[in-house]
Order: C-alpha cells, then sequence, then structure tokens
C-alpha cells in the first residue's frame, strides 16, 4: 500500500482534490492509475472522475488559476494542468450508442454505472481522496489474481468499442498470468474481422504498447494461432519475436516496438510498405523499417556475425542503429543460439566500433568545377562507395587518385590536389 498512500499524499493530486471540493461535486481517482497503484507501480498519470458536469469542472479550476484545456468536451473529459503536470477529469458517463468506433454518451451521478460501463475488471477501480477503495466489479479479485476479465459479458462489450480487442491482449500481456482468460479469447477471436473498422492510428497504438509490454512474445503467439493479426498485419513470426526478446534481455537492452515489430512481422523491404499502409507508420518508422529489411538482404547468405570489416561497411551504407537491429534479427532468426558468443559481442562492438569519416566534400568538387546538382550528388556517391570498397583509407594519395579517377570518368580536368602532402 506504500504506492498507494505515496499517490494519495501527491501535492498536485491533492491540490485538485481541495479545488474541485469547490463544485460540491465527489470527485474520485479512477482507472489506471488506481490499478498501478494496487500492483505497487507508480502511475505514470493520474485521471479523476467527478460527478460534477464539464463546464463545472472548467469554471471551477480556472477560477483557482489553473490552465484547463477543453480536451473531449462532448465526452465530458478536460485537463486541469497543475504545475505542469496534466490531470484528465472526466465527468461520469453512461453509453447511449455505440458502434464498435464511436459512443454517444450522456452525463451520469453514478460512480457504479460508470464503472460498469468500463471495459476490464482491473480498469473498474476508483479510489476516494481518503484512501477508500470503490470495487463494483471484482476488479481487486482479478488485479491478485493476474488476470484480465472483461466487465459482463465479452460479446456486448466487444461491440461498443473492436479496439478492446487488442487491448485485452495487450492488458494480459502486462497485468496477466498464464493463459488470457477463456471467455474472453474466444469472443476476441469471434469479432477479430471488426478489426478492420478501426483507424490504423488507434491499432498501431495498441500494438506498440503490447510490443513492449512483459510477455509480448507469449501473448502474440496466442494471437498469431487465433489468427488476430492477421487480420491487422498479415504474415507473422512469433518465435522470432520470442528470440529477440530473450536476446534483448541477455544484452540488457530495452525492447522497442519498431524492432519487436520488425522480429515479428518483417522479411523483406515490400513488407516495410505493407506495414505503413496498415499501421499508417511515421517517416521514420517506415524508413528503419525499410532499413532492416535491406541490411537482412545484404547479410543473407553471408557469415554470421559478419567480421568487423563487414560490420563497419554496413554501417557506412547505412547507420549503427539499422546495423545493430538487422544484426539482432539476424541472430533471432534462428540459425545460431540466442546467446551465441560471437554475435552477441558483434551486437556490442556496433556501439564502440570508431566510424571513419568520409574526406571528400561537396566543396571540394566545386573547387574542381563541379556545378551543384546531380551530377554532384552522383560523383560524391561514386567517390564513397569507392571508398568504402578499399576499406576507407584515410591517405591523402589514395584520397587525391581516387577523386581524380572518378573525375576523369565524368570528363571533368583536374587542376590541383583536393589533399595537400
Amino acid at each position: 500500500m506504500d504506492v498507494v498512500n505515496a499517490l494519495l499524499n501527491n501535492p498536485k493530486l491533492k491540490a485538485i482534490f481541495r479545488i474541485l471540493a469547490d463544485t460540491n461535486c465527489e470527485t474520485r481517482v479512477v482507472g489506471g492509475a488506481v490499478r498501478d497503484a494496487l500492483s505497487g507501480v507508480s502511475p505514470s498519470e493520474i485521471d479523476l472522475a467527478t460527478i460534477a458536469r464539464p463546464e463545472v469542472v472548467m469554471t471551477t479550476a480556472i477560477n483557482a488559476g489553473l490552465k484547463v484545456i477543453p480536451t473531449g468536451l462532448s465526452h465530458g473529459t478536460v485537463t486541469v494542468i497543475v504545475d505542469g503536470t496534466p490531470f484528465e477529469v472526466t465527468t461520469l458517463r453512461k453509453d447511449l450508442e455505440t458502434d464498435g468506433r464511436y459512443a454517444k454518451v450522456e452525463f451520469g451521478q453514478s460512480f457504479e454505472e460508470d464503472a460498469q460501463r468500463r471495459d476490464f475488471t482491473i480498469n473498474a477501480l476508483s479510489l476516494s481522496e481518503d484512501g477508500r477503495l470503490y470495487d463494483y466489479t471484482g476488479g481487486m479479485s482479478d488485479l491478485n489474481a493476474k488476470r484480465v476479465r472483461f466487465i459482463g459479458e465479452p460479446e456486448i462489450r466487444i461491440k461498443e468499442d473492436y479496439l478492446r480487442i487488442l487491448r485485452f491482449f495487450r492488458f494480459t500481456a502486462t497485468y496477466g498470468e498464464g493463459l488470457p482468460d477463456r471467455n474472453g479469447l474466444h469472443y476476441c477471436i469471434l469479432s477479430r474481422h471488426a478489426l478492420s473498422q478501426l483507424s490504423h492510428e488507434r491499432v498501431k497504438s495498441e500494438l506498440f504498447k503490447l510490443l513492449v509490454s512483459r510477455r509480448s512474445s507469449e501473448i502474440l503467439r496466442i494471437m498469431s494461432e487465433s489468427g488476430i493479426t492477421s487480420t491487422i498485419l498479415g504474415a507473422s513470426y512469433p518465435l522470432r519475436l520470442s528470440r529477440l526478446n530473450v536476446i534483448q534481455k541477455t544484452l540488457n537492452e530495452q525492447p522497442d516496438p519498431v524492432l519487436g515489430l520488425a522480429a515479428y512481422t518483417l522479411k523483406i523491404e515490400e513488407d516495410a510498405e505493407r506495414l505503413r499502409r496498415r499501421l499508417r507508420l511515421s517517416n521514420k518508422e517506415y524508413d528503419h523499417l525499410f532499413g532492416m529489411a535491406r541490411v537482412l538482404i545484404q547479410m543473407n547468405g553471408k557469415k554470421i556475425p559478419p567480421s568487423k570489416e563487414d560490420l563497419l561497411r554496413l554501417i557506412l551504407c547505412s547507420s549503427p542503429k539499422m546495423v545493430h537491429d538487422a544484426l539482432m534479427l539476424c541472430l533471432a532468426e534462428g540459425s545460431q543460439p540466442e546467446n551465441d558468443s560471437q554475435c552477441l559481442e558483434a551486437i556490442k562492438d556496433i556501439k564502440t566500433m570508431p566510424i571513419p569519416f568520409f574526406q571528400i566534400s561537396g566543396g571540394d568538387l566545386a573547387a574542381r568545377g563541379v556545378a551543384p546538382g546531380p551530377k554532384m550528388g552522383k560523383l560524391l556517391k561514386i567517390l564513397r562507395e569507392t571508398w568504402i570498397e578499399k576499406g576507407c583509407p584515410s591517405d591523402p594519395d589514395f584520397l587525391d587518385k581516387n577523386l581524380a579517377d572518378a573525375l576523369a570518368a565524368l570528363e571533368i580536368a583536374r587542376e590541383a590536389p583536393v589533399f595537400p602532402h
């Protein structure tokens, strides 16, 4: 209960409780903050529910000198900023209509009704300012048993919001032990076709959280076997993700959702494009997936781990991070044991390997009469590729000759040495 006491003694939370007392309406901490505190984990954010209507919450907070953001007024949510920390304050609600994506709500007066409309029992707990715990759905029992269970009938909960299918697996991977709740799993499988109705952004958000959760590989294997992930991702390779997680633990590296996604469902460059479309990936995320796929192809059929010289070439043609992650995927592929000492050492070496600097620049070419534009870019690429192929020499004679040969090939006269001796 130390974390619960620390939560209730948070001076910013105490301040918002004190301010909202002026509404003459009850306010409680709800949802994830209560669940995490009771699990012994310090909450990353604190949400509150209140009987007060959103306009009353806004007026009261503004009168107290606090900044207020109308986050989702139609659903009763406002964000109140206390000394730089945001608190979401939501008026109690009950659903009037749902279609699996959106809900039409009306404001309510009952904390129990509000709890009954939530997704899982462990997310329906609430905590008063004086530390009294309210549990209307058996959430505390499920939390102690490390069990994730829908409130009421899973079929009804899922039809209210199809994203709850992915949330069921994500929360099971984070808070559960053993197999997923049998009844919940059954209705998730029956409803899996409906995942295609969700926005790509919502699916990506849940999937990325799942990929870095405690039991990600175990639960994603079950999702593969159940046909859940084929609906949203296509082909999947759960064993490779499982091996990746073992490697990350061995190297004491934190899970990375993009690398996890690559292990789970990336083989070739076209897969990166498929994932970009299906998940609305950012340019940075797509570029990283595409780059990993390209390095994997370059490694195909070659000795694993690569020699230091080959590693350096791969790095210079992409980046240390790209090669590090691609080599992790190669090891996860399964041709060597996850604890292969040579592969693990090669992965570690990438982080400390000195990267030589290519000394010829666009300015050097301009001094030789090459105008900025496509020709200069092409020439720089040729020069750099030759430099990498020859082992990245820093000798001025080699660099001068390399430049002279390339200029001659493009029929550009050399006027003076670029690198003084």
